[in-house]
């Protein structure tokens, strides 16, 4: 699948206004289901799992710093899977 932004046609435009929903860009499913333990391999193991989503936001001009920050916590911390996605369209 290709991550592409589409143009948005004028008769549905005003929709958009009240659109919350939020579309991102991150790893392949398996490696996302394999993260966040719900691929074939761990069926049954993530029964009582918990799952933390958090927001991030980079100030101006400072994206890359935060995705190195980002990228830097996840690979120190073991215990958990984590999977960073990208922010494409929708709300904020």
């Amino acid at each position: 699948m290709e991550a592409a932004g589409t143009a948005v046609p004028a008769t549905v435009r005003d929709l958009y206004s009240w659109h919350t929903d939020s579309f991102v860009s991150g790893p392949s499913w398996g490696e996302f289901s394999k993260a966040l333990g719900i691929d074939e391999g761990s069926v049954g193991k993530s029964g009582g799992a918990v799952y933390s989503v958090s927001v991030y936001r980079a100030a101006p001009g400072h994206r890359e710093q935060l995705e190195k920050s980002l990228n830097t916590l996840a690979a120190a911390d073991t215990s958990t899977g984590t999977v960073l996605m990208q922010h494409v369209e929708g709300g904020p």
